[in-house]
């Protein structure tokens, strides 16, 4: 049982330890993507989807009927009189017949309407057919909200640059730090293997002496290194959005050995997304010409009611059908089509251009790439001849033969071409994901 007990805990501290170092890495893939959904910016596309679903249900409501509650109250300085002397024209029109003359004819009193007149009414209002504007501007309103949120995949996408320049500053810095590591290690072996020899009058005190400062200058570096390091974790911090430990480890990015060339930038998805705006508006701006058909409807109570003659509150209702139709509008609609096509040769022309100057700079860092490779061989070929001298300086130095300096010359001139062989590395590697961020791969 305690066996069982001992294993376990075992396997607890070593998948802790594996999770502990798990957790201290990171990839450029998740820096891209941590800096993308901790970005303020990228709400917005949220927010545009949430405002245009509003929207559209707001064009809807264009087609729904249209309540309203209307009242008015009024004073005249004129109202409707029907003035005519009906005693006189009918007494001249009886007297022509016989005994016209001795007919009585009724006054006739015609009634006033008030000069002060009130009404209240129920309105109601529903289109029929509206020549197909409301479904034209929500195609709009749609691709307005694709051009933003695309707008929005372009801003974020300008973050990959510096997120590329902070993470393999700070690579070049951890390769260094490995590199400075292993030659702070060979001084220190090498120290040991010296005051052997000292003991033995081999070697003199000066000799280990002028290591042991090397030592010295070796640590100074590792602590330059280590502040570079912290300094740039706080800016690749800033950009993903999130506090990168100093311990943690940045992993190299897996690149195919070819990269493809093929422009696929958000920029010129966002060009296209314009000019299919413009081309969704130029088709609102053709509905608007289309003849549109109203219902209407009204309900109410006043005075005067329908009948303008009565001095009498009354109800009353109105029912009809209203045609509504632009049939000249002096050629405004084909200069709106003019000033569409204006915007889309302007939009084709910033396509162009920007075609243009992503395979300039994609060109570019494919000719830095093959100059890289060229130069990582010549790397291999001089640590190849660096350390076979280095080796013959160390068997001299322990035998007394060339002084510390040699030594230290030679083997400063190995760790700098190690160096610039895993410099060369990275830069290869930053020059092929340089190369995908400009074609936007």
């Amino acid at each position: 049982m305690r066996k069982l007990i001992l294993i376990l805990f075992i396997l607890s501290i070593i998948f802790e330890n594996a999770f502990s170092q798990e957790q201290n890495m990171i990839t450029l893939d998740e820096c891209y993507k941590l800096a993308k959904d901790n970005s303020s910016i990228n709400k917005n596309s949220g927010l545009y989807d949430n405002a245009r679903d509003l929207s559209l249900k707001n064009y809807n409501t264009a087609l729904y009927p249209q309540i309203s509650v209307n009242g008015q109250a009024t004073y005249q300085s004129e109202i409707t009189k029907v003035d005519i002397p009906f005693d006189q024209f009918f007494g001249q029109l009886f007297s022509q017949f016989p005994n016209g003359q001795n007919l009585q004819i009724p006054e006739l009193n015609m009634p006033e309407p008030k000069k002060d007149q009130y009404k209240l009414s129920l309105d109601l209002n529903q289109v029929f057919y509206d020549g197909g504007t409301v479904k034209a501007t929500k195609e709009v309103d749609k691709a307005s909200t694709e051009v933003n949120k695309q707008n929005v995949e372009v801003e974020l996408y300008s973050l990959k640059e510096k997120i590329n320049k902070a993470y393999f500053a700070i690579l070049l810095l951890q390769e260094s730090n490995s590199l400075l590591n292993l030659y702070l290690k060979q001084i220190e072996d090498k120290i040991k293997v010296l005051e052997s020899g000292l003991k033995n009058g081999v070697i003199n005190q000066s000799t280990v002496d002028h290591l042991k400062a090397e030592k010295l200058k070796a640590q100074q570096q590792l602590v330059e290194i280590e502040h570079n390091k912290k300094y740039s974790l706080v800016m690749l911090s800033g950009l993903i959005g999130k506090d990168l430990q100093e311990n943690v480890q940045l992993i190299k990015p897996e690149i195919a050995t070819d990269v493809k060339n093929e422009i696929k930038r958000p920029e010129l998805t966002f060009i296209d997304m314009n000019i299919n705006r413009i081309y969704v508006a130029t088709s609102l701006m053709s509905r608007k010409k289309y003849p549109k058909l109203f219902g209407f409807g009204q309900a109410g109570y006043g005075r005067p009611g329908l009948n303008m003659l009565s001095d009498k509150f009354a109800t009353f209702w109105i029912v009809g059908l209203k045609l509504s139709w632009n049939v000249w509008d002096w050629n405004q609609y084909q200069r709106e089509k003019q000033i569409a096509e204006i915007q889309k040769d302007i939009l084709n022309n910033q396509k162009e251009y920007l075609n243009k100057n992503i395979s300039m700079l994609s060109d570019a860092e494919n000719t830095s790439i093959e100059k890289i490779k060229k130069l990582i061989e010549i790397d291999n070929e001089i640590i190849e001849l660096r350390t076979s001298v280095l080796q013959t300086s160390s068997s001299k130095l322990e035998n007394g033969i060339i002084t510390a300096t040699d030594y230290l010359e030679d083997l400063n001139a190995e760790t700098q071409a190690k160096i610039n062989l895993e410099s060369h590395k990275l830069q290869l590697i930053q020059s092929k994901i340089n190369c995908l961020t400009i074609t936007g791969n």
